[in-house]
């Protein structure tokens, strides 16, 4: 299985390698499968499912290799959004590996090629990528933290990215990573604040609030120069 979630009925939800969308029903004690019809628009866009998230409205959003599914547990019907050459406010990728809503209930999509900030108002998505100082596009984890910054686990690190003012800051492992590359669908955010983040050389954990950011710029000496090989020693 790749993905495991609950709906807002308590129904268990998993997915596996092309297996689409598998369904508990725990008070029935059944289980129910959706799949994807090349014949209707509006059946899953993917049998190859990577994650799935339930929003704050109870919403299910389902993350494949093949576009960002909207599913609508009334009708059994899914509204699919899809990475679109022509369409600058379209998703940046199809390949979807996590989705996550902030404290704000903003919806944020990571992709093989970079962060979307979905607009539920006018179904448009923007994105940021390496051209907005991310080190790596591939988006595997999405955690806010308790301030509201958002932490990616990508394929070259980690990148702490303020939605506000769009800054960005990256760690690698300079910083004191295991590696540069995360596992996807490998995330999770503590009861305590901490976020966990699937490395592919181990697990990485921390308290946001812990990771201190050297603001002091310290001066700098010279004490020696070089004028063709020759050392003119300062005095």
């Amino acid at each position: 299985m790749f993905a495991i979630s609950e709906d807002k009925n308590g129904n268990i939800l998993a997915a596996g390698h092309n297996s689409g969308l598998n369904i508990l029903d725990k008070k029935k004690n059944t289980i129910s499968h959706l799949f994807n019809d090349l014949k209707n628009a509006n059946s899953l866009c993917s049998n190859y499912i990577l994650t799935i998230y339930t929003d704050s409205q109870g919403i299910v959003w389902l993350g494949t290799y093949h576009g960002l599914g909207r599913w609508d547990q009334e009708t059994n019907t899914f509204t699919n959004y899809y990475h679109n050459d022509f369409d600058k406010s379209s998703m940046s990728h199809d390949w979807v590996y996590s989705i996550t809503e902030d404290s704000k209930h903003n919806l944020w999509v990571g992709t093989a090629a970079g962060l979307n900030l979905f607009n539920r108002g006018t179904k448009k998505f923007q994105s940021f990528t390496r051209k907005n100082g991310f080190a790596n596009d591939v988006i595997n984890g999405i955690l806010e933290d308790n301030k509201g910054y958002l932490w990616l686990s990508t394929n070259g690190g980690l990148v702490i990215f303020n939605p506000v003012t769009k800054k960005v800051r990256n760690f690698d492992i300079s910083d004191g990573l295991p590696g540069n590359e995360f596992m996807k669908c490998a995330f999770h955010k503590g009861k305590k604040g901490e976020l966990y983040f699937g490395n592919t050389k181990g697990l990485v954990y921390f308290l946001p609030e812990s990771i201190k950011t050297n603001t002091i710029i310290p001066p700098v000496y010279i004490t020696d120069f070089y004028i063709k090989k020759y050392s003119s020693t300062c005095g």
